[in-house]
């Protein structure tokens, strides 16, 4: 797998992500809308060779903790939890970068984003806990969308920037 990654499609696929999440998604199909965000930020993981890939999660979760409802701090701990638990898993098990490994390690880390995301949220700072239903279909939603999106956004993210010479 290319382990160099283009920071310039690398922000632009996450600011997308971000506005179809936010804009688009959470109006059509609330309460169940997928995290593309997290997504992205799982393939930025697999991509990168080292750690640098953490200072664009910390942003991005800190824009996404800003303009959530929620306590800030949440979203943040989750996307560094999610991301470091990808890039381990890409370090470990996934050194081919195929279809089904990144799929099934993209879906593992959008549950664990999950888990802590209800663990932190619901149990740490005693809000009440919705309903099972809601909580597996939410994880079922980032898994499969998780797995289903990471081949496609690190074959975009891991090529070199080509720009044609007119």
């Amino acid at each position: 797998m290319n382990n160099k990654i283009n920071y310039f499609k690398f922000a632009i696929i996450i600011l997308v992500a971000f506005f179809l999440q936010t804009a688009l998604l959470k109006r059509l199909f609330d309460p169940f809308s997928s995290n593309l965000v997290l997504a992205a930020l799982i393939a930025g993981a697999f991509v990168s060779c080292n750690s640098d890939f953490l200072v664009a999660v910390f942003l991005s979760a800190t824009i996404f903790d800003f303009l959530s409802s929620s306590v800030f701090g949440v979203f943040l701990a989750c996307f560094l939890a999610a991301a470091v638990l990808a890039h381990l898993l890409k370090e470990k098990f996934a050194r081919e970068g195929g279809f089904f490994n990144l799929a099934l390690l993209s879906a593992f880390s959008a549950v664990f984003f999950n888990l802590c995301y209800i663990f932190i949220f619901y149990f740490v700072l005693g809000n009440t806990v919705p309903s099972y239903i809601f909580l597996f279909g939410q994880t079922f939603l980032d898994a499969f969308f998780s797995a289903a999106l990471e081949y496609p956004l690190v074959k975009i993210i891991s090529q070199p920037q080509c720009l044609p010479i007119l």
